[in-house]
């Protein structure tokens, strides 16, 4: 993803609404992001490299959870996930598995 633009998320901003479908898959540069199911908070996720929004894409379903920064979180967000993954077949295995 290095060739990636990176994209400054403040904190609190929702990157992905649990039940939405936006074709977006975000990948974790700096900071964090909280996962919620419900108003519940199902993991925080911290790692660079950290993926989000993949299971939707794969399964074309919606987002099983919300997913929002917390503090200021640096993410490369790619928008058009099937295009990014249909021009880079060998992330996509490896994301699928």
């Amino acid at each position: 993803c290095s060739a990636l633009p990176v994209e400054d998320v403040p904190n609190g901003e929702v990157v992905m609404y649990q039940g939405q479908t936006t074709g977006r898959v975000c990948v974790l540069v700096e900071g964090q992001l909280e996962i919620l199911r419900g108003d519940t908070q199902v993991a925080i996720l911290d790692e660079p490299g950290s993926i989000v929004g993949e299971m939707s894409l794969l399964l074309d379903a919606p987002h099983t959870a919300t997913v929002r920064a917390m503090g200021n979180a640096k993410l490369h967000i790619i928008r058009s996930g099937g295009e990014f993954f249909a021009d880079n077949p060998n992330l996509s295995w490896l994301i699928a598995r």
